[in-house]
């Protein structure tokens, strides 16, 4: 997977996060990859329902140096969803974009639906 990482998000990796994200990822495979081959699956069809017909508050955040999920697709979806708010933030990548800053990413959801 290191071709897949930034400089940012293998940093991001490191440390008691990096950890906690191998722990996860063992556990979630340990019964088999059926589930991250279906994930594959669904990346490739048709998701079953048109983006443009969200009607609830959406918050994107997306990675510019991200490499495992373009940049292009997160700017896809913001000109497809029309309740969407984008952050497209330069110098993040797949991983960095959430590690140490989910908390305060769910907390601005909150706010937004109370």
């Amino acid at each position: 997977m290191a071709s897949l990482l930034p400089e940012v998000d293998a940093a991001a990796l490191t440390g008691a996060y990096g950890a906690d994200n191998a722990a996860h990822m063992n556990h979630g495979l340990a019964a088999g990859e059926d589930g991250w081959l279906e994930d594959l699956h669904a990346l490739t069809t048709p998701w079953g329902f048109d983006p443009g017909d969200i009607a609830v508050p959406v918050d994107l955040w997306h990675g510019a140096l991200d490499r495992m999920v373009p940049v292009a697709h997160g700017q896809w979806l913001a000109r497809h969803v029309p309740t969407v708010r984008a952050h497209v933030e330069g110098g993040h990548g797949h991983i960095s974009i959430g590690a140490g800053s989910l908390g305060d990413k769910l907390d601005r959801l909150r706010s937004r639906t109370s």
